[in-house]
């Protein structure tokens, strides 16, 4: 499972790392128009016709690039993800981890 578009497009905005293409992750493009997995012929066409596209991680991939060894449970109903004193809650695994990540390093509009 990956996170949405519009959490992607933040989390790109943030500056969350954009991989080097590699088999499997899904892109999309930024009106969510177009998207592919990597090594489908779909995505040759993304990659070949769309202007901007973002990567759609999960929440291994988000997991990675977190601080304070992240933790991340289930409890039959929704995911946590821990990471230092930062917990967040959701049903889908990879917008958890994001909201723990886009809280330690998006930039607010007053910073």
């Amino acid at each position: 499972m990956t996170v949405s578009i519009e959490t992607a497009v933040r989390l790109n905005a943030a500056g969350f790392p954009q991989p080097e293409f590699a088999f499997g992750q899904l892109w999309e493009t930024i009106d969510s128009r177009l998207n592919a997995f990597v090594g489908t012929p779909g995505f040759v066409l993304v990659k070949t016709y769309a202007k901007k596209i973002v990567f759609r991680p999960t929440a291994i991939d988000i997991l990675r690039e977190l601080p304070h060894f992240p933790i991340i449970e289930y409890d039959g109903g929704a995911f946590t993800v821990t990471s230092g004193r930062i917990h967040k809650i959701d049903d889908n695994s990879a917008e958890a981890a994001a909201m723990v990540w886009l809280e330690i390093y998006e930039k607010t509009e007053t910073e």
